[in-house]
């Protein structure tokens, strides 16, 4: 008998000016425009549909934000024939050191263009997700599964990689031409619209372990808004005496600051961090002191909010 599949997963923004709680139930940080990632336990255990139980979800989440970040909730559906998935929802979410293993989570949130069959042909197409799964899934560097959507989007696709690089070229694949394109070459779909979450589990920051904290990253991107003004200035001197505590060569911290541009829009600034490495990155999210993370009282004081983008070579 095959099984009917609920995850629940959650994206949290932090409020607008953050607060001082540090996020101790996010158990992923997210880079972008959210700022965290979180997953549900299988709402469906007994295997049977039941719409009542994501409602009751739902009031629950709602009843444990403490005011101090918003979040949104996605439902991921699916169906799972014994004995016969590449990869089940219960090995990809719950086997033991997975995220150690795979310590990148990519959320993408997948619209099809609609052609001259419309939902037929998307009906048609999500036959093939077995046959997804099994190409998809071909190697180490990463795992993949696939969930039917209750919102606006058609199909939402995670991704377990080892590395940020090994992920991201995946969901770039999502964009290549016909012949290239994963959407394409399996369920016969085109890409209408995708945005993909990357986020990376918290305890990497520590545990340098889980990742090659020495593989670079060409390009990081820093969006900055400030809380009064002159409060990203004020920013600028912390991020000095922080670097010369944390020992940042001089240089670095002044190719930074000279990347810095005045911009238009929600932002106030942008910054640009070149060469940098996951292992430096990461040591800016850190709780309480890093310059990226909101949970730094000077962040709280100078800033309103920072938008992290990484970067990678075409």
């Amino acid at each position: 008998m095959n099984a009917n599949i609920c995850r629940p997963f959650t994206l949290y923004n932090d409020f607008i000016p953050p607060v001082s709680e540090n996020h101790s139930d996010w158990r992923y940080i997210s880079f972008g425009y959210y700022d965290g990632f979180g997953r549900g336990e299988n709402l469906f255990e007994d295997g049977r549909y039941n719409p009542q139980r994501m409602w009751e979800y739902y009031l629950e989440q709602s009843e444990g934000l403490n005011g101090s970040y918003l979040s949104q909730i996605f439902y991921g559906l699916r169906e799972e024939e014994p004995g016969g998935e590449i990869v089940t929802d219960k090995e990809f979410w719950d086997k033991d050191n997975i995220e150690n293993e795979y310590p990148f989570v990519f959320l993408s949130l997948i619209q099809v263009s609609e052609k001259q069959n419309g939902r037929k042909e998307f009906r048609i197409g999500w036959e093939r997700r077995r046959e997804f799964e099994k190409v998809i899934n071909t190697g180490s560097e990463y795992k993949v599964i696939v969930y039917m959507s209750f919102d606006s989007s058609d199909m939402i696709m995670v991704v377990r990689s080892k590395s940020y690089i090994s992920g991201a070229k995946l969901i770039d694949r999502l964009h290549g031409k016909e012949d290239k394109n994963i959407l394409q070459t399996t369920f016969g779909w085109e890409l209408k619209y995708s945005f993909t979450v990357a986020s990376f589990y918290k305890n990497a920051i520590d545990d340098k372990s889980f990742i090659n904290e020495k593989e670079s990253i060409s390009k990081v991107v820093v969006y900055l808004i400030e809380r009064y003004p002159g409060g990203i200035d004020d920013y600028i001197e912390y991020i000095k005496k922080w670097g010369e505590k944390k020992g940042v060569e001089e240089k670095r911290i002044q190719e930074f600051i000279d990347s810095r541009h005045v911009i238009l829009g929600c932002n106030d600034e942008v910054f640009e961090i070149s060469n940098t490495t996951w292992g430096e990155l990461l040591e800016l999210y850190r709780e309480g002191n890093g310059i990226l993370n909101s949970t730094n009282l000077e962040y709280r004081k100078c800033l309103n909010g920072i938008t992290t983008i990484i970067g990678m070579k075409k």
